[in-house]
């Protein structure tokens, strides 16, 4: 979720491929990316008011304005990255990192911790699937953590 400059809260709508904003007099509406089954994840919001959205399988960064019109879409330079989260700087300006963590799918399903593939999802170097891994540990290791560990060595060192 994101907090748009009008006071606006956006957010993915993953199942229905589409951003959606609450103003602030409770109202909801839905906005659709133009990318069929663009498996939206993350958004933020520039301060010039442009809402930004990761769309994980299309594998590309969508652009729409605070009135809820697509502005564009843009190809992420990395083949089969999957975006998933996305940063906008107070400036403007667009930083990406990639985190990714490797593994192998063990049958049947360990654990009952994480959700959706975390049980069936056993991370290189690890007896555990993340279904068996306390949260903490995996918020630890997971590609977010990764990819906000090369944030900061860019940007804050």
């Amino acid at each position: 979720m994101a907090v748009h400059p009008d006071g606006s809260i956006w957010f993915v709508q993953t199942s229905s491929n589409s951003l959606g904003r609450v103003a602030r007099d409770g109202s909801m509406r839905e906005f659709k990316v133009t990318t069929p089954e663009a498996s939206l994840r993350g958004v933020a919001i520039t301060p010039d008011g442009k809402i930004w959205c990761t769309e994980n399988a299309a594998n590309r960064i969508g652009c729409m304005s605070g009135a809820g019109e697509m502005i564009g879409e843009y190809d992420i330079p990395t083949p089969a990255s999957g975006a998933r989260c996305i940063l906008a700087w107070p400036d403007g300006r667009m930083e990406t990192f990639r985190g990714e963590v490797h593994g192998t799918l063990v049958w049947p399903p360990r654990g009952d911790k994480g959700f959706g593939y975390d049980p069936m999802f056993l991370p290189e170097g690890e007896t555990r699937t993340f279904g068996e891994i306390e949260p903490v540990t995996k918020h630890g290791m997971s590609h977010r953590a990764r990819a906000f560990e090369k944030l900061v060595a860019a940007c804050f060192r």
